[in-house]
Formats: C-alpha cells, sequence, structure tokens
C-alpha cells in the first residue's frame, strides 16, 4: 500500500506545504478478528521526495520517525490495537539512534528533546499510548469493526492527531454501503467544542483568533472482503478562521 500524507498552512503572510510518502505492509495480509487476540507487524518505509527537511528540527523528527518502521501491534476481538509488542528491542533501537542524534545536532533543543522521547518510549502502557498517537496508526484502526450502525448510520467521538500540537476531538458521523467487494464508510465531522481540551484551546489561541476557529473533517474508509484490512482511505481535516487555513491530507491505496 502507499499512503501520502500532506500538511499545507497558508496565511497572507506564508504559505507552507510538507509531503511524506510510505510504502506501508500489514501481515499476515488476509485476517479474521473473530478467533481471538492477533499480532500483526507493520512495516513502513518512506519514499523519499523532493521535499527536503526545513530545518534541523524537522530533519531530527523525521530520523525520530524510522522507530516505526516495524511495529508488532496485539489487536483485539475488533480489530484495535491493545498493545506494542517487542517494547524492548523497540527501546534499544531507540538508545541506538539516540546516540548518534545526540552527536549529529547542536544547540540547547537537542538534550531537551531527546529526553523527551525517553519518556515516551520506556516500556509500559504509556509506549502503547504514544505510538498509537501516529497519525498513520490512528487512521487505520480507527474502531470500525465494532460500531454499532443504525439503518447503515454511526456517530460517535474520535480523537485526532497531526493537525495542531495537541490531539483534537471530533464528533463524527460514519455512512455504512455493503458490495460484494466490500464495505465502504463515508465519514464527516466537526470540532467538538463542548469537551475541555485545553492543550488545543492554548495552541490556537497562540497561533490565531480562535475563538472563531473551525475544523472539520471529511472521508472514507474502503474495507476488503477478502482480507478482511482497509485496503483504501482518505481524511481530510481542516482548520479555518479569517485568512488562516492549514489542512491535513491522509491517502491510503493499494498498489
Amino acid at each position: 500500500m502507499l499512503l501520502k500524507i500532506e500538511v499545507s498552512e497558508k496565511t497572507a503572510q506564508k504559505d507552507k506545504y510538507s509531503l511524506m510518502l510510505f510504502e506501508v505492509t500489514i501481515l499476515p495480509a488476509q485476517v479474521s478478528f473473530w478467533s481471538g487476540h492477533k499480532h500483526i507487524e507493520v512495516f513502513r518505509r518512506r519514499v523519499e521526495t523532493n521535499h527536503l527537511p526545513n530545518n534541523d528540527a524537522d530533519a531530527f523528527a523525521r530520523q525520530v520517525s524510522t522507530l516505526l518502521n516495524h511495529l508488532t501491534l496485539k489487536l483485539d476481538f475488533n480489530g484495535r490495537p491493545i498493545n506494542i509488542e517487542k517494547q524492548q528491542e523497540l527501546w534499544q533501537n531507540w538508545l541506538l539512534l539516540r546516540t548518534n542524534l545526540s552527536a549529529s545536532y547542536r544547540g540547547d533543543w537537542i538534550e531537551k528533546a531527546l529526553t523527551k522521547i525517553d519518556k515516551k518510549l520506556l516500556p509500559g502502557e504509556g509506549l502503547t499510548t504514544y505510538i498509537l498517537q501516529d497519525i498513520f496508526l490512528n487512521e487505520y484502526f480507527r474502531g470500525v469493526y465494532n460500531a454499532f450502525f443504525i439503518e447503515n448510520s454511526f456517530c460517535g467521538k474520535r480523537t485526532i492527531y497531526g493537525l495542531c500540537a495537541s490531539p483534537i476531538l471530533f464528533n463524527e458521523e460514519w455512512t455504512l454501503k455493503t458490495s460484494s467487494s466490500g464495505q465502504l464508510i463515508n465519514f464527516s465531522g466537526k470540532w467538538d467544542k463542548t469537551e475541555a481540551q485545553p492543550g488545543v484551546n492554548n495552541w490556537l489561541k497562540n497561533q490565531i483568533d480562535y475563538v472563531n476557529a473551525e475544523m472539520e473533517m471529511k472521508g472514507f474508509y474502503q474495507i476488503d472482503n477478502v482480507t478482511g484490512w482497509c485496503n483504501s482511505l482518505e481524511s481530510n481535516y481542516l482548520l479555518s478562521i479569517n485568512d488562516y487555513k492549514k489542512e491535513l491530507k491522509i491517502v491510503l491505496t493499494t498498489n
């Protein structure tokens, strides 16, 4: 599968854009969740593009993300990840990468950044929570298998990552269409302003006139009848207010 993640940010003064491409493989290639907990492997390989890192911080983040190139997950009966497996192996990989990063970058920020990641990658329940905030994993394993549809419609709340520096809670509506080839779920939603989200509010306050900010999303999720896996998805998130606009687009296609 090919994963494309695009982020664009536009104001009257600036126009920023970033693109990330990955080849993604999930094993086993065919799955049934009804037989019990499953252990799966997710492989990810970055496809190089012409979009180079803007600065040292971007280059640093890109190198850290290589830790997610190979993950082993444990899924529950509903196809949701409940644990990151081989945590000690992941920790050892981080220590090797950490040594490299520490020798490659200079500045007051580097040690603070490394220490922050140390705390997040320590083996334990916190590691699973942290890694599942990854944009791709959060989009792909979105809990569609245990959603209770009434007349092909489902409403619920979902947390998304990547649009701003803090997680954002959305109210979503899903509609289901079933065919001989699989199931197609179309979804749309808006930012749930009624829930306390201080991290989001603080970020918006620092960026824009957050009082009137709007955030909305739409997309689809397609499940293959033969493999049981999602073979195609698209998620579009938009934050807009006056002349400020930020978009996050995630697209997954089967090669």
